[in-house]
């Protein structure tokens, strides 16, 4: 098993959260992007 020390997992853990938080992001700004343009022909 890996031992980290605790500013390294923080670090690892900010770092996981960020990337996740980037692509949730990404996700929802393509997915509401035809939305918005079939609400904005209507």
């Amino acid at each position: 098993m890996l031992e980290l020390d605790t500013q390294t997992a923080l670090l690892a853990q900010s770092t996981l959260m960020n990337s996740q938080m980037a692509a949730m992001l990404k996700h929802f700004t393509n997915s509401s992007n035809p939305q918005m343009q079939v609400m904005a022909t209507q």
